[in-house]
């Protein structure tokens, strides 16, 4: 006797899964899985790219090797939240690479869920905003440096108003165009 069975549906999922697969493996931003204790157990390309570290270098690593000293108290509330359930959007923080080199990133950070809907770690997304930071500081700057020069200006013809008749005076009374009365 024989069995058949339809196996196009386990079929059709396993090709969706290899398809989100590869989705996340080929996105330009680092994508993180995380474990409720902080321990790295996923790592995509774009998180090789922005941090430097290979796959096999920071997989079963804690998530602070990618924190800089100052910063590590973040971690804690943010697994706190994760572990609550909620998610975390547009979160913008600095973050080190393997080199030393601080990023400044914007993560949104999810809850990952097992079948029975309990959260058993997190999925962070982080994209590198440095480019866009040093643009805003570079407006910031040039505004105070307008500003400055609208001051020095309003300044000059403050100071320059009385100095024009201060010398008109002078002018005129080296001339003897002012009589002594």
């Amino acid at each position: 006797s024989k069995i058949a069975r339809d196996i196009s549906e386990r079929r059709r999922a396993d090709e969706s899964r290899f398809r989100l697969a590869a989705i996340v493996d080929s996105a330009d931003d680092a994508i993180i899985g995380k474990d409720l204790n902080g321990i790295i157990t996923n790592w995509n390309s774009g998180a090789r790219r922005l941090f430097g570290y290979e796959e096999k270098e920071i997989v079963g690593q804690s998530i602070l090797r990618l924190i800089p000293e100052n910063l590590r108290h973040e971690e804690e509330g943010i697994l706190r939240k994760i572990r609550a359930g909620e998610k975390i959007e547009h979160y913008e923080t600095t973050r080190v690479s393997k080199s030393g080199e601080l990023r400044e990133v914007s993560i949104t950070i999810s809850p990952i869920r097992d079948h029975r809907g309990e959260v058993v770690g997190a999925s962070k997304i982080a994209r590198d905003v440095s480019d866009r930071k040093k643009v805003e500081r570079m407006a910031i700057e040039a505004e105070k440096i307008a500003t400055t020069g609208r001051m020095a200006a309003a300044i000059a013809h403050e100071i320059n108003n009385p100095l024009a008749s201060v010398l008109n005076l002078i002018f005129l009374v080296r001339q003897g165009g002012l009589s002594k009365e």
